[in-house]
């Protein structure tokens, strides 16, 4: 039923990665973007699981960056 829901939500959805977070894993995100109709997938590197922590400055970079 989430699945069939998040196929129709019409809202862009942005899906955001740190590529060393092994909890919510970049091939995770992807292989989660799929599942709605406009989703971004940014992956920052050398972050973790919590990448606004990590390095806020790339984090704001990469939000600020995105359309809309």
């Amino acid at each position: 039923a989430t699945r069939a829901a998040l196929t129709k939500l019409t809202a862009p959805v942005l899906l955001y990665a740190g590529d060393l977070d092994p909890i919510a894993t970049p091939a995770v995100v992807r292989e989660a973007a799929p599942l709605f109709n406009d989703a971004t997938v940014v992956v920052q590197p050398q972050a973790a699981h919590f990448p606004w922590v990590d390095d806020p400055a790339a984090f704001a970079a990469a939000i600020g960056s995105l359309p809309g």
